[in-house]
């Protein structure tokens, strides 16, 4: 018996039909993407390592992924966006619009949809849309119109913008990756951009026109309601070291920001609710407001302005103060008290800096808010004297806050050096990867933004996403599944025009993107349309810049692309919302595009 052939050896049977199986594993991976029953990024790191388990992908092949330069510019391109953040940028750019809003509404919905282009062509164009929700809350409101009627035009004026450049979108970063480890020539920063420019164009002015049509009028509810930062009521002491002291106040340049409203002036023991904007500011005055957590902490910062409650404690701490916020329960003997009483400055070294109350105002000024269960307050102080509150148990649910104070003076800077790496860039004096890289450190040795928020800022589900859809794409390449596929479509394109080709690659693009993730698309299909432009001998750049915008450019359904995503959770939307105005964009979007790759990118 021990010298006959074995009749089976699981291993060898793997080996004979490695294409068809990883085939398989793709058609699963793609069903499990549309079911959503786990996270994107999970689903593909389970497939991933499917891959490397059958031997599909070597443990080399796996380490090459990590030398891609896809993945770190992404990553670096995510702390560039909340550096931008942090400075105060694009918190400027919204204060312009909104100012204008009221008086010129259409024009200046107009130059908001084509300064989140222009702004997502160098940016990516997830983070833009998250920055720019609460934006666009507040300009809806600002010019009484349901929020409805912007979110969905800002999630598709971000995408419109991203297919500009390589860098607008991650899933142009990904293709380009993908086309390098292909031995092809790397895409440079403006290589798409007349398709990019071209597709902008027809799917703005089809949104504007349709827009107004099609787009639901409709409260946004309490999904969009909460999606900005909280409005707390505080007061803002003016010292007697404030640069602008007999100035009227409308003149005070830091508390003329969109997210902050001043409610009255507490001035020599009198109070004014109304007539405020010209009164002359003098040392000890108290600016009663409503602001932002980040605005709060801005103004905490800036020299001769004292937030909150003035306090006294008898022993000064050494301790760096932290910002926390704690919540009034219904148990506890803090309710019905006023701060003052609660000695939180004489006991637990803490200054009360303000207060939020769901729903209405919390009171007329800080120092006579009687406090009701769910309040919550934002503290400043020791991380001693917040362990000493926790344990008296006046207060519960203390925890740190995510906001920070923005930094304004750094925004020429940031300004700067993201204009620095789009003009290399664009010269291809170095690639796109390094300049990213080099950016983030001169962002954070300048303190643009700290080092933990700058990690916080990458979205990680995105890179490992990536990272395992990379390894996914080397498997299919591995075991001859692309070969297989090119194989089997070969014939049928050979009777085809080579137009017809690379309208064929934009459709199965675009209509996978509305079911899985864009990413992923991006990944599967790269490789099968070099293939097919080896086997037609059409040229592959063409195919794959179909792939890049026929990727990108999801309209029709809330979970084809990241940034529907983002709207559809912020507005109060209904999937046939998205086909409403999606199709007629996708199409519109197809025809532009196909022509335009077909007149710039010749086959």
């Amino acid at each position: 018996m021990s010298n006959l052939d074995p009749v089976f050896h699981p291993g060898n049977w793997i080996a004979a039909h490695q294409a068809a199986i990883a085939l398989l594993l793709l058609i699963v991976l793609l069903v499990a993407f549309f079911v959503e029953r786990y996270p994107a990024e999970v689903t593909a790191m389970a497939a991933a390592s499917v891959f490397v388990l059958l031997g599909f992908v070597s443990t080399d092949d796996v380490l090459s992924v990590f030398s891609n330069p896809a993945p770190i510019t992404i990553a670096a391109m995510f702390v560039i966006s909340g550096a931008l953040v942090r400075t105060g940028l694009l918190d400027a750019l919204a204060t312009v619009f909104i100012h204008h809003a009221r008086h010129r509404p259409l024009p200046t919905i107009a130059l908001f949809l084509l300064a989140t282009m222009a702004s997502s062509a160098f940016i990516n164009n997830t983070p833009i849309v998250l920055i720019l929700i609460p934006v666009v809350i507040r300009l809806a409101q600002s010019m009484d119109i349901a929020s409805t009627r912007l979110l969905i035009p800002l999630s598709y004026a971000a995408v419109l913008g991203g297919t500009c450049t390589l860098i607008g979108t991650s899933t142009n970063l990904l293709v380009d990756g993908v086309v390098r480890e292909a031995g092809l020539r790397p895409f440079t920063l403006f290589e798409i951009a007349p398709v990019g420019i071209s597709v902008a164009i027809a799917g703005g002015l089809l949104l504007l026109l349709l827009g107004p049509i099609l787009l639901p009028n409709r409260p946004a509810g309490k999904k969009g309601s909460d999606i900005s930062e909280s409005e707390f009521l505080s007061e803002v002491t003016i010292l007697e070291n404030h640069p602008d002291l007999g100035k009227a106040l409308s003149q005070l340049a830091d508390l003329k920001r969109p997210g902050i409203q001043i409610k009255g002036v507490r001035s020599g023991g009198l109070i004014m609710r109304s007539h405020y904007n010209e009164h002359l500011v003098a040392a000890g005055d108290r600016i009663i407001l409503t602001a932002s957590t980040s605005e709060l902490l801005t103004l905490r910062n800036k020299a001769g302005l004292r937030v909150g409650m003035r306090h006294t404690q008898d022993n000064e701490s050494s301790e760096k103060p932290v910002i926390a916020e704690a919540i009034v329960t219904p148990l506890r003997s803090a309710r019905g008290e006023r701060i003052v009483n609660l000695a939180l400055g004489r006991r637990h070294g803490l200054r009360v800096l303000g207060v939020y109350r769901h729903g209405e105002a919390a009171g007329p000024d800080l120092s006579t808010i009687r406090l009701q269960a769910a309040d919550r307050l934002l503290m400043e102080g020791p991380p001693a004297g917040f362990d000493s509150l926790a344990m008296k148990g006046d207060l519960a649910s203390i925890s740190r806050t995510n906001e920070r104070a923005f930094r304004r003076h750094h925004a020429p800077a940031a300004f700067l050096i993201l204009m620095a790496v789009v003009l290399l860039a664009a010269f291809d004096i170095m690639s796109i990867s390094i300049l990213a890289m080099l950016a983030v450190s001169v962002l954070l040795l300048m303190r643009c933004i700290d080092n933990d928020e700058a990690w916080a800022s990458m979205d990680l589900s995105v890179l490992v996403l990536i990272c395992a859809m990379l390894v996914v794409g080397l498997g299919l390449q591995n075991t001859g599944a692309v070969n297989l596929i090119v194989d089997a479509v070969a014939p049928l394109l050979s009777t085809l025009p080579p137009f017809a080709t690379l309208v064929l690659i934009y459709v199965m693009a675009s209509i996978l993107t509305e079911l899985v993730t864009n990413n992923a698309v991006a990944v599967v299909l790269t490789p099968i349309a070099i293939g097919l432009a080896e086997q037609s001998g059409v040229d592959a750049r063409s195919l794959v810049v179909a792939v890049m915008i026929g990727a990108s450019a999801s309209f029709a359904t809330p979970i084809g692309y990241q940034t529907n995503t983002l709207v559809y959770g912020a507005g109060n939307y209904r999937f046939s919302d998205y086909l409403k105005v999606g199709i007629p964009m996708n199409i519109v979007v197809g025809v532009v595009a196909l022509l335009a790759i077909s007149v710039f990118f010749p086959l």
